[in-house]
């Protein structure tokens, strides 16, 4: 009688695991808690992009209440890293959460299974599954790339609201215009700007391809005093190494 052998996960990893991104944990911006919930979620979406473990688990697994928890749990849904739907159950009642975790990696993307037919000979099939492959592998490495790209926007528009609808209008602006104009045009417009509570909505901003208009400099702008900042903190970096 045959034995088959079984892979069974043991210890820590017994009770399932997930993906968690280094972006995401080197994030500055998101403070410890919503990575803890990031965490947490990702943990019971396996292989997947979606979990829905209950308010009461989650709170009681991160020892948080349900205030702190839903404060920082916006954190994530507002830089575009999960989704959360509400879904209904039988009667119509609002039910459960699902949380849809946003990797943008093609890498877990499942791969479509395309089964020949008789009409096609073994070697044209073999033919239209390479080219979908390269076609898969051209789509996903522009997607890397414009990812990328708008990641250097992102860090440069200093005003942090609405990445999701920052991030598809950034990718219409991008099939208008080179990258280079609208991150000239983005420089210009903050060296226009003295006070950020006057500056539009990222989204806004790119919708209203407001980096193709003409702007005067003011002395005081936010662009040039976050750049000082940024070199006064090097500085003081290297004033401290030089003294080691």
């Amino acid at each position: 009688m045959e034995t088959e052998d079984k892979l069974q996960l043991s210890n820590v990893l017994s009770e399932g695991y997930g993906i968690i991104p280094k972006k995401l944990m080197k994030d500055k911006e998101l403070t410890i808690e919503a990575k803890a919930i990031y965490a947490f979620l990702a943990s019971y979406t396996g292989k997947g992009d979606t979990s829905f473990p209950s308010l009461g688990l989650i709170t009681s697994s991160l020892g948080i209440s349900r205030q702190r928890y839903n404060k920082h749990r916006e954190l994530l849904v507002e830089k575009g890293y999960i989704d959360i739907k509400r879904v209904r159950d039988k009667t119509g009642k609002l039910g459960k959460n699902i949380f849809k975790i946003n990797l943008y990696n093609p890498l877990l993307q499942k791969p479509t299974m395309e089964k020949p037919t008789l009409e096609k000979p073994a070697l044209e099939n073999a033919t239209h599954n390479n080219n979908s492959s390269n076609n898969n592998s051209i789509n996903n490495n522009k997607e890397i790339k414009d990812n990328a790209l708008f990641e250097s926007w992102w860090d440069l528009y200093n005003k942090k609201k609405a990445r999701p609808k920052a991030l598809s209008a950034f990718n219409t602006a991008l099939k208008k215009h080179d990258y280079k104009t609208i991150e000239a045009g983005t420089i210009k417009y903050l060296k226009s700007i003295e006070d950020k509570q006057y500056q539009s909505y990222p989204a806004k901003f790119l919708n209203q391809e407001q980096y193709m208009d003409d702007y005067e400099n003011k002395a005081n702008n936010i662009y040039d005093s976050k750049k000082t900042t940024s070199d006064d903190k090097a500085s003081v970096g290297l004033d401290y190494l030089d003294g080691m």
